[in-house]
């Protein structure tokens, strides 16, 4: 019996993660400063959890900057 296979273009959630390009450009940087020997192990992970942890805290487009709280969305008018 063959293998089922993810058809080609279904919809997928994907990563909901804010931010998340930034946290994969600041991994990508520091596990690249650490196979290339430029930096210990343990320090380009702590590196790359410090910087992770100030990407996630930098507001969304969808935070409003004075509460950091999600941006209420107007709710439609019902038709009667």
């Amino acid at each position: 019996m063959p293998a089922a296979s993810p058809s080609v273009g279904a919809p997928t959630r994907g990563i909901r993660l804010p931010h998340y390009d930034k946290l994969r450009d600041v991994m990508d940087e520091q596990l690249d400063a650490v196979w290339s020997g430029q930096k210990p192990p343990k320090q380009g992970l702590d590196d790359a959890v410090r910087l992770g942890d100030i990407a996630m805290k930098a507001p969304s487009a969808t935070q409003s900057k004075d509460t950091k709280k999600p941006i209420a969305r107007k709710k439609k008018a019902s038709k009667s």
